[in-house]
């Protein structure tokens, strides 16, 4: 029978087996954790496999502790384990500096699990450029199952609510945040499935005399007494969203 493709076609041919992917779903299939928000360049990143400590870890209160942990994972056999301290408002803290990016939207993306409702998870990529510090940030309220954004006057507002949370069926929050270099303006935030809009909205600055640079900042907060237990996974920094 006659057809209109070329013989050496194989389009309408394969059909359990493909004859091409691109190099993102390539990558993601050989093991890449980049894997959930595949926007951005990325140029540093830490899937918690490896013993050599990467970050800068502190708290408060008593038994706070950051440690890599086989306990749970969200990829691979390690994630990062964060102990709160043992009264309400403690923290565990893990921070890592880096030199900034050449490009003007830099994005931070975790994969996020907590141990118990009374915990809330602040993730932060801040920027530095001399005179001022710039502070966006997100904030995962586990016990109201609600995620919000720091506005310009420190004030967190709400992205989204009604986030299902059970650790013991090993539920992982994705979260992503985007910001503008030159505009000092959110781009987006990413939480699950749901994407915001943000580019309207102001970063919070204050006065900062560092040298030009960023932080990632991750930390657990308790919202009652009691030690707290959080983890993270799959810490990625891009560069060039779009």
């Amino acid at each position: 029978m006659v057809h209109t493709l070329p013989d050496y076609t194989t389009k309408y041919k394969l059909t359990r087996v493909f004859g091409q992917i691109d190099s993102g779903e390539l990558a993601a299939r050989l093991g890449n954790i980049d894997t959930w928000d595949r926007r951005g360049n990325v140029i540093w990143y830490d899937d918690f496999e490896s013993s050599t400590t990467k970050w800068y870890f502190s708290g408060t209160g008593t038994g706070w502790a950051v440690e890599r942990s086989t306990d749970r994972a969200y990829t691979g056999a390690y994630s990062l384990k964060m102990t709160t301290g043992d009264a309400s408002g403690n923290f565990a803290k893990t921070t890592k500096a880096l030199e900034n990016p050449t490009s003007e939207t830099i994005g931070i993306e975790i994969i996020a699990n907590s141990d118990h409702p009374d915990n809330e998870l602040y993730l932060f990529i801040v920027g530095f450029d001399g005179n001022y510090q710039y502070s966006p940030a997100i904030k995962w309220n586990v016990g109201q199952g609600k995620v919000y954004y720091k506005d310009s006057t420190g004030t967190y507002q709400l992205l989204r609510s009604g986030i299902y949370a059970e650790p013991h069926l090993e539920y992982w929050l994705p979260l992503k945040l985007v910001w503008n270099w030159k505009t000092l303006k959110y781009v987006r935030a990413v939480v699950g499935e749901y994407e915001y809009d943000l580019s309207d909205e102001d970063i919070q600055k204050a006065v900062d005399t560092s040298e030009k640079h960023i932080e990632i900042w991750i930390y657990y907060m308790s919202t009652a007494s009691g030690n707290k237990i959080g983890y993270v996974d799959n810490a990625i920094l891009t560069q060039n969203e779009p």
